[in-house]
């Protein structure tokens, strides 16, 4: 049940992210302090918690990966 739970609660998926990052109200800093307080209060629950950190990063990689792809079809 464990593994199953892990599963759907420990990877949240890009797109999520990104919306979160969209959103004029959290921004990207608004997504470090998301991941910070929910990835702390699973510390107890899991051993496997990603670091937000790396998360931001692998965001930001595809905000950036898609805002090329639209400079070069429209900008």
């Amino acid at each position: 049940m464990k593994t199953k739970w892990e599963k759907i609660f420990l990877n949240i998926p890009d797109i999520f992210l990104c919306a979160i990052v969209l959103d004029p109200r959290l921004k990207l800093d608004g997504l470090g302090e998301l991941l910070t307080l929910y990835y702390d209060s699973l510390d107890p629950i899991t051993d496997t918690c990603p670091s937000s950190s790396m998360i931001i990063s692998s965001v930001r990689h595809i905000l950036t990966e898609i805002y090329i792809e639209y400079n070069e079809k429209y900008g």
